[in-house]
């Protein structure tokens, strides 16, 4: 591979890269991937922005044959990109805005739960929110499960996924559900006796994705996992992640009994959703100050490869008196970029 002298290499603007104490990460946010790399690669590309390909090969002689290398593999994957004019391609404006109140909403409800659901879905509807999450602890009627579909598919919600209990019977009574509603794009069984996925297609032309699992989730305390599997690449979550907390901002939780907290699992409640004004919650400062919680100010987190694309918890934390503590359920080590 040769390159005339005023050619750059040049990362797509849509990916971004960012620095750990050991590897890197390239993050697509365009098509919401990944690419783990070394350090060694960070370093180059960030060379690469402002210098011509034969300008760095000739100052890392040595490492001459391993960039050659890399960027090839980087253009065959399509990260990036040979231009001889770099100013044709100007960064993405890092910025984050929503016109919204809340964009999402969790809505926990168990055999011991007395609040109005349905009014709360009603009431959670009216700021414009993007996703709800509706989770159910404990077995409920299937005329419940009906009811809340009913709910749900009255409202602009983009998004809404359901978790319930798997029982005889739930499976076909959602699949049949589908056929007439179809807003809930996600349902996860727990407690189920295997595991698969599937889809099923729902009453217009979309898909809903049905997960069962083997895991029982009994409680709130299913909040805060810190693993692989959550993380989000996309421009939405990526940019949000730079200016505040990317698990609380603009969210809602009602808890079990109704109370309205910032998390079903937060400590501090806001009072009961059944006879509390949602937007004078939502304008306390004591509710909004965990919106503002950065990455780069979380212990731990502040450093770690995977930072903007990692979901955050700021009530399951390793020092609970600390709020920039880090995330007690993330068993990664940044330092030896290892899962424990």
């Amino acid at each position: 591979m040769t390159f005339n002298n005023n050619e750059f290499f040049l990362l797509f603007s849509n990916c971004f890269l960012v620095k750990g104490p050991v590897q890197s990460t390239i993050c697509d946010v365009y098509l919401n991937r990944y690419k783990i790399i070394p350090n060694l690669l960070y370093d180059i590309l960030m060379e690469l922005k402002n210098s011509p390909v034969n300008l760095i090969l000739k100052q890392n002689e040595e490492e001459k044959e391993g960039i050659l290398l890399y960027i090839s593999r980087l253009l065959e994957d399509e990260w990036g990109h040979i231009s001889p004019n770099k100013e044709l391609f100007p960064p993405i404006e890092e910025r984050w805005e929503h016109p919204f109140l809340l964009t999402n909403a969790i809505l926990d409800y168990d055999k011991e739960s007395t609040y109005n659901i349905l009014s709360a879905i009603e009431k959670i509807d009216k700021f414009k929110v993007e996703a709800l999450q509706i989770r159910l602890f404990d077995s409920v009627p299937f005329s419940f499960i009906e009811a809340l579909y009913s709910q749900v598919s009255k409202t602009s919600i983009e998004y809404v996924a359901l978790l319930i209990p798997y029982s005889d019977g739930c499976e076909e009574f959602i699949n049949s559900l589908h056929s007439k509603f179809s807003r809930i794009q996600k349902v996860t069984f727990h407690s189920s006796p295997l595991e698969k996925i599937v889809e099923v297609k729902n009453a217009i032309t979309y898909f809903s994705t049905h997960v069962f699992i083997l895991t029982p989730v009994k409680d709130k305390t299913c909040c805060g996992v810190i693993n692989p599997e959550y993380f989000n690449s996309n421009i939405h979550f990526y940019m949000e992640t730079l200016k505040f907390n990317n698990c609380l901002n603009k969210k809602i939780g009602v808890d079990v009994t109704g109370y309205i907290r910032n998390c079903p699992s937060s400590e501090t409640t806001f009072g009961s959703i059944d006879d509390t004004d949602i937007y004078d919650v939502v304008c306390n400062n004591h509710f909004t100050k965990f919106w503002h919680i950065k990455k780069e100010e979380i212990e731990t987190c502040s450093v770690c490869e995977f930072r903007m694309i990692c979901p955050d918890c700021r009530v399951y934390i390793e020092n609970p008196s600390d709020i920039f503590s880090k995330p007690q359920k993330c068993s990664y080590d940044p330092y030896t970029a290892t899962w424990n």
